[in-house]
């Protein structure tokens, strides 16, 4: 008897740790992100959540992808709220950000906010003006590391590249991908806006026929894609650095007062050797560097203007936001309709546009489509003798399939 109530006991255990396992998750992070552990009485009662957030600095990146497989872009910068199941910010037993034991150290960009005292948050919803996306999520059982890239920094800018990687600034190894590691999770997965007072109860809407639900599969990737270019300055990093640090305090960097000035401009290595120490080239990158120029106005526009030593590499508007994609669209719908399509297909592009103009996000599975829609368009007007259009089409169509956001090397922050 005493055999088969050990054995019984055995069992259920067994089943409970597979149930267990078959609920574990982990969740990808890529892109510009800044990392904050987050107190609020109005969030899982006040325990600690994880806040991610970054800039929505347009023509930098692009909007967030979030996906299980299925999943979609958020094309309306604001602050969400991952649903685990029905409830937002839910508390794992978790108080703070821990890596997996076993795993190589790499460094996060330390960084901090104002404060007037040392109880003082980050009011990341105050920096919505600037432009943000920010996602709550639950604190997770440890994190380990998804990619890194050398790099160094300085307090102040030079066009010739004195005084980069020197004391706190010197060459390292950063994190540029990072896994959150859950023991156990829901079924599904949704999201939710958040208002100013981080009720987080609006649905995000989407398309007709389309929802934001995600099933858990294993992994959930939030992800903000980078620009297709391969230049190996990243000038797409060191144009968005700067709103990054602007999101925690605002006070011009060039003006040597900012809370975070010790890592205030940043120099990506173009190449690392086979002993991991950073190759910073031949310092050519600096006289095209964004940081360099006067700060412009930090709501948005240009990132820099130009200075008599050169002229600041922005990727706007080369490289396009969806929402852009869809203000542009508009502006050809007239000239796509006298392209002499069929009218399913002109139906489909303006459907598109309608849902591109209205909705809070866009299903990846119509990415690919919409491409192949506009590209069809392209040849047509090309055809026509339209070769204006067919080039703006294009542009669309390649703007809609951005290489993937590992390889942008933008370093992960994480708040002090």
């Amino acid at each position: 008897m005493k055999t088969r109530i050990l054995m019984a006991i055995c069992v259920v255990t067994l089943l409970s740790c597979v149930a267990h396992a078959n609920n574990a998750f982990d969740i990808t992070l890529e892109g510009p992100w800044i990392i904050y552990q987050y107190q609020n009485p109005k969030l899982g009662g006040g325990k600690t959540v994880l806040v991610v957030v970054a800039p929505s600095y347009g023509g930098v990146f692009h909007a967030p992808n979030v996906s299980t497989g299925y999943g979609y872009i958020l094309t309306t910068p604001t602050v969400y709220c991952l649903l685990w199941g029905t409830e937002c910010a839910h508390i794992t037993g978790k108080t703070s950000l821990t890596d997996e034991a076993g795993h190589p150290d790499a460094n996060f960009v330390p960084v901090s906010y104002p404060k007037a005292n040392q109880t003082d948050s980050w009011n990341f919803v105050a920096a919505k003006k600037y432009g943000l996306f920010a996602f709550i999520l639950p604190m997770p059982t440890s994190y380990s590391v998804d990619g890194v890239w050398n790099m160094q920094f300085a307090n102040k800018f030079d066009i010739n590249g004195s005084g980069y990687g020197s004391g706190l600034g010197s060459d390292k190894e950063y994190i540029i991908g990072l896994q959150l590691h859950y023991d156990d999770g829901p079924g599904l997965f949704d999201l939710r806006e958040c208002a100013d007072d981080l009720t987080c109860t609006t649905p995000v809407a989407i398309g007709t026929g389309y929802h934001t639900t995600l099933r858990n599969t294993g992994t959930l990737r939030i992800v903000m894609k980078a620009p297709d270019t391969n230049d190996a300055c990243d000038y797409h990093v060191r144009s968005l650095y700067h709103p990054m640090l602007y999101l925690l305090d605002d006070r011009k960097l060039s003006l040597k007062g900012n809370k975070n000035q010790a890592y205030g401009y940043i120099d990506p290595a173009r190449t690392v050797d086979d002993q991991g120490h950073g190759d910073y080239g031949d310092k050519s990158c600096f006289t095209n560097d964004a940081q360099g120029f006067p700060e412009s106005d930090l709501g948005g526009g240009r990132l820099a203007r130009k200075h008599s030593k050169g002229q600041a590499h922005v990727m706007q508007p080369a490289m396009l936001t969806i929402p852009s994609i869809g203000q542009q669209l508009g502006e050809l719908i007239a000239d796509i309709q006298k392209l002499d399509l069929k009218q399913g297909f002109l139906e489909q592009i303006k459907a598109e546009d309608e849902s591109l103009k209205k909705d809070s996000a866009f299903p990846i599975s119509e990415l690919s489509q919409f491409a192949e829609f506009l590209n069809t368009a392209a040849a047509k007007a090309q055809k026509l003798g339209r070769i204006v259009l067919a080039a703006k089409l294009r542009k669309l169509a390649v703007a809609l399939q951005p290489k993937n956001g590992a390889d942008c090397r933008a370093p992960l922050m994480l708040v002090q």
